[in-house]
């Protein structure tokens, strides 16, 4: 319903036509009649659950509503009786205010509940409300300090989590704007404008964390409309254009800019970026991307993946994320959050330690060239607790060159992990094995099949990629393939597309750990 509201606000801006102010006055009075009659949770049940909502069943969903309705109520209010702006902002505003105010959140769900306070601030002409939405403990100041790196990632790192706070922050700043406060910066734009440094060439990002595979930057585009009324920065109209080549231009929000974008179908030709902040390194040769992870990233939804790669070839992943679908499905916890789904290693089958801070990984070094460039980093002991891993990457043109030591005066298993888009053709002398690992992504794999080689080198084909993988310190190793859990994506259970999805798996058992892998793409098919 949110939805219909907001178009018909914006129709009834565009065309002044009565019969859309007719509609918002009929479902904001309906709402003043019913909201008054929503369950109300006691201050017992808040603090069991502080998620609990009115209008729906999280408070988050609630905020998402009143963000997106209180500016479109603010088109018709001078339309209205004063009995009837009397009812429907005593009944329904106030009494959301009310419980909005019982409420507080981490992360996102802050900047949503900042959202909502000062979109209701607005509303109600309540400035004691809009002054501790915006420079409260948990304000909107206070929280984009703490949640936006300075490279533009909000700090749960992932498209998703990324783009979903983007639009409270964003209608918290339009918000602050009707009050007379500018909290439109520099670094709010980088939000806007920096992340697109992480997409492929085919406007997709890495599933980073919990991020959707196959995150599209055209779901954005109400947000880059947005963000162009405000800032009027080329580079987004440049986004804009590329994002219309791929859809219809329908959003309302597209009304706010008041400028033609001409489609633009060429590819948006980005060179290697560094975020250093969040700790994502990216190389790029052409249409080839290499996608490098070693920072820290905050919140529940981060993956243990630091000095992990993703492979794009232009067209699709061939070292692939398989990020997150659904937090009912038992893949998320025991598939896709943990370490063995990415390209990595695990020590002693089990996932690296990623809460705090301390556990992120350390630059070494970045150097980009036309070619693509070089890049290492390390965990020092704080991602397996004494042992030291170390990944150096290297992308020139279309071959990836990887080198990963590990470091332990203690005896270990090691898992170099591959996350394949296709099926690996390995040759013969493969038997029906079993994978174990203390991680219980272990059993979500099926078909496991092993083979030993004792000159510690093994060479194969994916699809038209090229493999070789080396123990450099010549001893036997033993590799494992296997039929990996299919990648799920879409907006929906009746747009669900699934992949299939592969895992290779080295392991060797010593102290130290030292692989070194090329990985020479072929042609796009």
């Amino acid at each position: 319903m949110q939805y219909f509201i907001v178009d018909c606000g914006y129709l009834y801006l565009a065309t002044k036509d009565k019969k859309y102010f007719d509609y918002l006055k009929e479902i904001f009075l309906e709402y003043a009649d019913k909201y008054p009659q929503y369950p109300v949770y006691t201050k017992e049940q808040v603090a069991k659950s502080y998620y609990l909502g009115r209008m729906f069943e999280q408070w988050l969903e609630d905020a998402m509503w009143f963000s997106d309705v209180c500016p479109i109520y603010e088109i018709i209010r001078d339309g209205l009786t004063q009995q009837e702006r009397e009812k429907i902002e005593k009944n329904l505003f106030q009494e959301a205010a009310d419980m909005i105010t019982a409420r507080r959140g981490q992360h996102n769900w802050q900047a949503w509940n900042n959202a909502m306070r000062t979109s209701l601030a607005v509303t109600l002409k309540n400035d004691e409300m809009m002054d501790y939405a915006v420079n409260g403990s948990v304000g909107y100041i206070e929280e984009f300090k703490k949640m936006v790196y300075d490279d533009g990632w909000y700090k749960e790192a992932s498209p998703g989590y990324h783009y979903f706070p983007l639009k409270a922050l964003l209608q918290t700043a339009n918000a602050a704007r009707a009050c007379g406060i500018d909290l439109y910066n520099e670094k709010l734009k980088s939000m806007l404008t920096g992340v697109v440094k992480a997409m492929y060439p085919n406007m997709t990002f890495p599933a980073h964390n919990d991020g959707g595979y196959m995150s599209d930057i055209s779901n954005q585009d109400f947000l880059y409309e947005m963000g162009y009324s405000r800032f009027k920065d080329p580079f987004i109209l440049q986004i804009l254009a590329k994002v219309y080549a791929t859809k219809d231009r329908n959003s309302a929000l597209a009304l706010l800019t008041n400028v033609d974008i001409k489609p633009d179908k060429t590819p948006l030709k980005q060179d290697s970026y560094l975020f250093d902040d969040t700790g994502i390194a990216i190389l790029r040769s052409g249409d080839n991307t290499l996608v490098f992870r070693y920072g820290f990233s905050d919140g529940g939804h981060s993956h243990p993946d630091r000095l992990s790669v993703t492979l794009h070839n232009g067209e699709k992943e061939i070292l692939t994320d398989c990020g997150t679908y659904s937090y009912a499905q038992p893949a998320y916890l025991g598939w896709q959050k943990r370490g063995l789904s990415h390209n990595l290693v695990l020590v002693d089958g089990q996932d690296m330690q990623i809460r705090g801070a301390k556990t992120a990984g350390r630059l070494l070094s970045f150097d980009p060239d036309k070619n693509g460039g070089v890049a290492s980093a390390v965990l020092d002991n704080n991602g397996y607790p004494g042992v030291k891993l170390t990944r150096t990457v290297k992308l020139d043109h279309n071959k990836f060159i990887d080198r990963f030591e590990a470091q332990s005066e203690e005896e270990h298993t090691y898992d170099y992990v591959l996350a394949l888009s296709d099926k690996p053709e390995l040759g013969d002398g493969f038997v029906d094995a079993r994978l174990e690992g203390k991680s219980p992504a272990y059993e979500f794999i099926k078909g496991v099949k092993s083979k030993i080689y004792k000159n510690g080198i093994v060479t194969f084909k994916a699809g038209t990629t090229k493999f070789e993988i080396k123990n450099t310190y010549k001893t036997p190793i033993e590799v494992f393939w296997a039929e990996a859990p299919d990648i799920m994506y879409g907006s929906s259970e009746k747009d669900t597309h699934t992949i299939k999805s592969y895992m290779l798996v080295v392991r060797t058992k010593g102290k130290n750990l030292s692989i070194s892998s090329d990985i020479i793409l072929g042609k796009k098919r």
